[in-house]
């Protein structure tokens, strides 16, 4: 059985009246809302610290904040901020992972309140906007063969570029760490193996969540 076989299926079973469809279509609208918020902030505060690292290394800031974080030692913030960065983008990954579930479920939801079929164009027209969402619809669904593998072409390597760079920043800041400070000490090593196995955690969730994807895909080519 399929993602939206499964989803389909709760709704019919646990949301078994136009009330109950109603008030929980607004509910999950708000927490789509609330992630998304919590998504553009995280992106913030990981923007910031990409920036950040390098400058503090190069100039003589003796003050930085980054987000809710203030920071009044300069080799302190070259320490602190690869593990900001990592925690960071392991939460954003984690909410990034719940909104897609999130609007997986709004869209059936809406398809079976409104009688639309789930990739209908009226269905479509009434989701939350999103930007890689856009893309994959004005792009990669295109019916030109030719065009299709072209724009791929062009958008993959981008797509791909965007998930990776963050672990070719963790590892260049944790590389950073190693080489100005070593490993003298407790601190040292806490702060060179924290982003590391925050790093990991990330990657496991990337590896669990594409291996339930795949999975499902195949059950649902049987």
């Amino acid at each position: 059985m399929s993602k939206q076989e499964n989803i389909s299926k709760y709704i019919t079973e646990e949301l078994n009246s136009a009330e109950l469809r109603e008030k929980y279509l607004g509910i999950i609208n708000q927490r789509i809302d609330e992630n998304r918020k919590a998504i553009n902030g995280i992106s913030m505060i990981l923007i910031l610290t990409i920036f950040s690292f390098p400058l503090i290394q190069e100039t003589k800031i003796t003050e930085i904040s980054i987000g809710p974080f203030k920071l009044n030692d300069n080799s302190f913030a070259i320490s602190i901020i690869p593990s900001i960065f990592a925690l960071c983008y392991y939460k954003y990954v984690t909410i990034w992972i719940d909104l897609v579930e999130q609007k997986s479920v709004y869209k059936i939801l809406t398809s079976k309140i409104f009688l639309l079929k789930e990739k209908s164009y009226l269905n479509d027209r009434i989701k939350h906007y999103s930007f890689l969402d856009s893309i994959l619809y004005l792009h990669f669904e295109e019916k030109s063969k030719i065009l299709g593998c072209f724009v791929s072409l062009i958008w993959i390597p981008i797509l791909l570029g965007f998930m990776f760079f963050p672990f070719y920043f963790e590892y260049y800041t944790v590389k950073t760490l190693y080489l100005k400070f070593g490993l003298k000490n407790i601190f040292d090593w806490t702060f060179f193996m924290t982003p590391i196995l925050i790093g990991v955690f990330t990657i496991l969730m990337f590896i669990q969540a594409g291996k339930k994807d795949l999975e499902r895909f195949k059950e649902q080519s049987k």
